[in-house]
């Protein structure tokens, strides 16, 4: 179980981004008055259970530091329930056998947990991609057919999966496309604009940082639009800086500056190293 503590207010997004996620939050707070069931719609295709009907399904997806997985923790906080993170990779085992086991068994453990809606929690399958890439060729080798196979697995159990399930991925292109169908929200989490950037610097650059005071948050949000990671380990950096100068030492508008252009520098390396 994650520990969380923010709220909405407290999640810095793009305007477009950040009404979405204002949309989904009031669906879930309310979900007697969202009763799809009211209305007559139809269940799902593998489930005539009204709850899968008025489950949840929802998508973050993005570059790296952009909220993916704190975004997880409001929509967690905001409902007063508990958040359950999910990883990927400990579903896995060399074995197939073990591996559809353990799939399996998250799935019931679910659908258990979910035998008292309004309590129950919020799960977060993290890094999703490792589980739900795209699918190969059963031509080309004996893993293919195993891997395919975990996949119409987990692809199945979502169709009538009740309760709320929040993906996270970075690699949106090695998503299955099956996947998609399933999902009742898909949220793309963009770098932040220049407005949202300001605030993202304003809010790493607190009070208690002496000199902090004296950054134009605004010009640095115009100047560096990086994700709110990518500022913190700035900030961090910077921090660590000025305190090599001594006791009284303070931050400086030139700490920041030198680590945001680190940061941008090893960027751009990286993306012509990828594109080479």
């Amino acid at each position: 179980m994650v520990n969380t503590t923010q709220r909405l207010p407290d999640l810095v997004l793009n305007n477009n981004e950040y009404q979405l996620m204002e949309s989904i939050i009031a669906r879930l707070k309310n979900p007697e008055y969202f009763d799809l069931s009211r209305w007559s719609l139809r269940s799902p295709s593998l489930s005539t259970d009204a709850q899968a009907l008025n489950s949840c399904l929802i998508l973050l997806y993005g570059a790296a530091g952009t909220g993916k997985t704190y975004s997880a923790g409001v929509i967690a906080n905001e409902l007063g329930r508990d958040l359950i993170k999910i990883e990927a990779s400990q579903l896995r085992d060399k074995y197939y056998g073990e591996t559809e086991k353990r799939v399996k068994e998250l799935f019931e453990a679910i659908r258990h947990a979910n035998q008292k809606p309004k309590t129950a929690p919020v799960f977060l399958l993290n890094e999703a991609d490792l589980i739900l890439h795209k699918r190969s060729d059963t031509r080309l080798s004996n893993v293919a057919s195993t891997e395919n196979a975990i996949q119409n697995i987990f692809l199945e159990e979502l169709e009538k999966l009740p309760g709320i399930l929040i993906l996270t991925t970075n690699l949106m292109n090695n998503m299955d496309e099956a996947l998609f169908r399933r999902l009742h929200f898909k949220l793309e989490f963009k770098l932040p604009d220049a407005s949202a950037a300001s605030r993202l610097w304003r809010l790493h650059l607190v009070k208690e940082i002496p000199g902090a005071a004296e950054i134009d948050c605004e010009y640095r949000g115009h100047e560096y639009c990086l994700s709110g990671g990518l500022i913190r380990i700035i900030v961090q950096n910077a921090c660590y800086h000025a305190m090599q100068r001594g006791k009284n030492a303070k931050l400086l508008l030139e700490d920041i500056e030198r680590y945001a252009e680190l940061e941008a520098l090893g960027k751009h390396n990286l993306e012509r190293k990828v594109g080479f």
